[in-house]
């Protein structure tokens, strides 16, 4: 999954289901599957793959006394992301009530003792998407900034360079929010060295902020997030007037997807361009009609708003 290889990912989840009874095993595959199918859009096979696993977890909640210290660690794991990935197919669907509702049944402090990456997970989700309606505006970016920043600490210290990415993917975005600066310079100014420790200026801070991420993404080897990469370098480049250089990270976006594809289907030869004169729309149309396990419609919807 984490490799974009969706046909892959969902042949061995399909195999672990039928090789075991275990139901927190079948509730991980179940989880594994909600986010192969919330990343291709296949919303009917997101919701198929929701309710097993919400199925799984009350029946598992309903026989705790039978479960070892170990099992109930892993469902602490398991329960925290199902909540995160059905956060993140309503949150990307735009429906902000249900991913809030989703974020909330989470205790991170039962994450942390359980697993310190699902912790980290949790926490970026709750710093990135900022959705909780209790908090005035100002006390909500400064909660937001501080998951965000604990995370990014802890990334540091333990060296785990795919959320390290997310992170500063996450600040360069926020840096290029005027109020948000201001707020956080004027509550949080002590913790702000450690995410920009050569005091670059607020102005280009997104972009080195960016090309850091961009450089763990690729270190990473993430296709899906180089590419998203390449795009918000783009949309913070668009903002600052260089149209010059958002046109190039756009095609770079563009490039780095028919890389991943021809990786993973090399009979494929079509390929995507920023234009021509037989639009390679068509392209993207055949992808996601006919190779719905290897087209990413968010990834080139986004592209395409940008280049529109």
């Amino acid at each position: 999954f984490m490799q974009q290889n969706f046909p892959s990912a969902v042949r061995y989840y399909e195999l672990a289901l039928q090789s075991t009874n275990n139901q927190l095993e079948q509730l991980f595959s179940y989880v594994g599957l909600m986010k192969v199918y919330q990343r291709t859009s296949q919303n009917k096979k997101f919701y198929e793959y929701y309710n097993r696993a919400n199925r799984r977890i009350n029946n598992l909640l309903d026989e705790l006394d039978v479960l070892d210290d170990h099992d109930l660690a892993r469902l602490t794991v398991a329960e925290s992301d199902f909540h995160i990935a059905a956060s993140t197919y309503y949150y990307y669907m735009q429906k902000e009530d249900r991913a809030r509702d989703e974020l909330s049944r989470i205790n991170l402090n039962d994450v942390a003792a359980a697993d310190s990456i699902q912790w980290v997970y949790g926490l970026y989700m709750l710093g990135s998407t900022n959705l909780d309606e209790d908090l005035d505006p100002v006390q909500r970016d400064i909660n937001g900034f501080d998951n965000l920043l604990k995370a990014l600490f802890y990334c540091r210290m333990r060296d785990i360079p795919y959320f390290e990415a997310n992170l500063l993917q996450t600040f360069a975005e926020q840096y290029t929010d005027t109020i948000w600066v201001e707020r956080i310079r004027s509550h949080r100014e002590t913790a702000i060295p450690f995410i920009n420790p050569r005091d670059i200026p607020d102005s280009i801070i997104s972009i080195e902020l960016s090309n850091q991420a961009l450089k763990l993404f690729e270190r990473y080897g993430d296709f899906y997030q180089i590419a998203g990469e390449h795009r918000s370098l783009s949309s913070i480049y668009f903002g600052k007037k260089m149209y010059h250089e958002a046109l190039e990270e756009l095609s770079l976006a563009l490039d780095n997807i028919n890389t991943f594809t021809k990786r993973y289907h090399p009979e494929d030869k079509s390929v995507l361009n920023l234009y021509e004169e037989q639009d390679s729309l068509s392209v993207e149309v055949n992808w996601i009609e006919n190779h719905p396990l290897y087209s990413i419609p968010q990834w080139l919807a986004n592209i395409r708003e940008s280049l529109s």
